[in-house]
């Protein structure tokens, strides 16, 4: 039976669908890149919190570079977070765009991780454009992320500026 709650499109593959097989190695990757991804995340909170009074040291050792420390700390915070999100963002915008030249999703030549129905025709276009919104959604939310915290930087200075 049909799982209909993945009908996005008035092009459902028929009963005689294409399905791309699931590939193990593929697989193994995205299993192994979650996981290291997990662990490094892991390890970068570890490194923080076990060095965060030597960064707060550092910060306060001189009250004239107090402001230009803080600022790149922020910024190294905001870049950590707005970088691979706009890597996402460019890796969907390209995906989607091969779907739809393709006419085909999965596109031509991707390994899948689990056995995967092809969408032809204008369920594929549509698919590649939902992708390219996520893009562009992201995107946004990275340049809004970027704009807020530099805001509240600025913010910060500007009232403490005043207060001297």
């Amino acid at each position: 039976m049909e799982n209909k709650s993945d009908n996005l499109g008035s092009s459902a593959p028929s009963a005689g669908r294409q399905v791309e097989r699931a590939d193990p190695r593929a697989r193994r990757r995205a299993v192994a890149l979650v996981a290291l991804g997990a662990a490094g995340g892991l390890l970068v909170f570890w490194v923080v919190q076990s060095r965060l009074p030597a960064l707060k040291a550092w910060v306060a050792e001189d009250p004239v570079q107090v402001q230009p420390r803080l600022r790149l700390i922020a910024s190294g915070l905001a870049a950590a977070i707005a970088v691979p999100t706009l890597f996402f963002a460019a890796y969907f915008w390209r995906l989607g765009g091969r779907v739809i030249r393709s006419n085909q999703f999965p596109p031509p030549g991707m390994r899948v991780i689990r056995d995967t129905v092809v969408w032809h025709g204008e369920g594929a276009r549509r698919r590649g454009r939902i992708l390219q919104g996520m893009a562009l959604i992201l995107s946004f939310i990275a340049g809004g992320f970027l704009t807020i915290i530099w805001r509240l930087v600025a913010a910060l200075f500007k009232s403490r500026s005043g207060r001297s």
